[in-house]
């Protein structure tokens, strides 16, 4: 599962189907998982942003998921992070407002059981701890354990001692009844309540996720690692996203289910891995089972369709042309574009691809906007390439026997 815009999207890898949760109003900033029903609950940004709690088997035929519960009015702005305790009851969330409110809630009944501002500084990751009594808030330069007491929140500051640093603190997970913190230098903090206990190097550069398990720990870098750790964290498996021929191999997220063996990887080059959690290999062969256009914050603008097959063509920001195979649901092809493009167009017979070159933001020196060129649709070797405006091209059009084609810009 993972969101796109607003919507909320659930991909059966077996199956290459997708099912659709759309009853957001703005763009989703975050997810979390129920522990044991199939319930996932997503938050977005806007003034006052809402959480929905949403049930992701429903509707196993088709149509939209439905949503179980909703809460608004805690937060503004956005929800950040959220998590589930190890019970379900419980959903702990952060929202972006200046002072970062902190919220339990009982998102059953649909009431806060808890909330307070914690600090300026953003959050990164939140967590219940392992007993579920209290909250562990983690981002730059802090590190907060909340105790709950009632309808009360107190905090205090983690223990660092001579062997650690303020730094960001990026990512949370446990190890029994300890806490584990991913940090920005790349180390794991084994926490002893609030007191650090001893530091572990995990990977070169910040240590951006953990997935937990009662088997250990599954952690992802921006090295492009995926390591796989015993609950005395030793590495028992390593894998480098770059053997998987991905795009941008940083480590986004990772998902360990040590019920089915399998690793989720989401990487920086916006493409979702399924690994075998036993030696790491592709459980689909080759390639990601999912991959779009928005790595980098990178945007999607350019869309045409093959006039006579089951193909479409994709390009933008990130200076990719991808033609995706409709009836299959997999990427037919890809290549890379010299700069950003806003606009692409089959040719009437499907031989031909005309690409419109240029972005609003000059991202490189080489970035010749209004520049144009018309690829081979099967090698995508370049048949033609000119440069007639000043302007980035927003729109690009054949006549319909194929003789001319026009372009459009900012520019007359």
């Amino acid at each position: 599962m993972f969101f796109a815009g607003a919507t909320n999207v659930i991909l059966d890898t077996r199956a290459r189907q997708q099912r659709f949760h759309c009853e957001h109003t703005d763009e989703v900033t975050c997810l979390a998982k129920h522990p044991s029903r199939t319930l996932v609950a997503t938050g977005q940004q806007g003034a006052v942003p809402s959480i929905l709690i949403w049930d992701y088997e429903a509707n196993p035929d088709g149509g939209n998921l439905p949503t179980v519960r909703s809460i608004t009015g805690v937060h503004r702005r956005a929800v950040s992070q959220m998590a589930f305790d190890e019970s379900g009851k419980y959903l702990v969330s952060v929202g972006t407002d200046t002072y970062h409110t902190v919220a339990v809630l009982d998102w059953e009944n649909q009431t806060v059981r808890c909330s307070a501002t914690s600090c300026s500084e953003k959050t990164l990751c939140v967590g219940f701890t392992h007993d579920g009594t209290g909250v562990v808030q983690c981002g730059v330069n802090f590190m907060r354990f909340w105790n709950i007491s009632g309808r009360n929140m107190t905090y205090q500051s983690a223990v660092l001692g001579t062997i650690g640093q303020w730094q960001p603190f990026l990512c949370m997970g446990h190890v029994g009844n300890r806490c584990v913190v991913g940090t920005q230098d790349g180390h794991l903090y084994i926490m002893a309540g609030r007191q650090l206990d001893r530091t572990v190097p995990a990977h070169t550069g910040p240590v951006n996720w953990i997935s937990s398990t009662n088997e250990g720990i599954c952690t992802g870098g921006h090295d492009g690692l995926v390591k796989i750790w015993t609950t005395t964290l030793e590495v028992r498996l390593v894998i480098d996203m770059a053997h998987h021929d991905s795009l941008a191999p940083t480590v986004r997220s990772v998902t360990w289910d040590n019920e089915t063996n399998r690793i989720l990887v989401g990487t920086l080059g916006a493409e979702i891995f399924e690994l075998n959690a036993s030696d790491g290999a592709n459980v689909h062969g080759s390639g990601p089972v999912n991959q779009g256009h928005s790595h980098a914050a990178a945007e999607l603008h350019a869309l045409s369709a093959h006039p006579t097959q089951p193909l479409y063509a994709t390009a933008g920001d990130d200076a990719t042309l991808r033609v995706w195979d409709a009836g299959a649901h997999t990427v037919h092809a890809m290549t890379a574009l010299e700069m950003p493009c806003r606009c692409i167009a089959y040719s009437p017979t499907g031989d031909r691809i005309a690409i419109g070159y240029g972005s609003p933001i000059k991202v490189s020196s080489k970035q010749f906007d209004g520049k144009w060129v018309i690829l081979n649709a099967e090698t995508f070797d370049i048949m033609h390439e000119a440069k007639d405006s000043q302007k980035y091209l927003t729109e690009c059009k054949w006549t319909p026997n194929g003789s001319l084609l026009a372009f459009g810009s900012g520019t007359a």
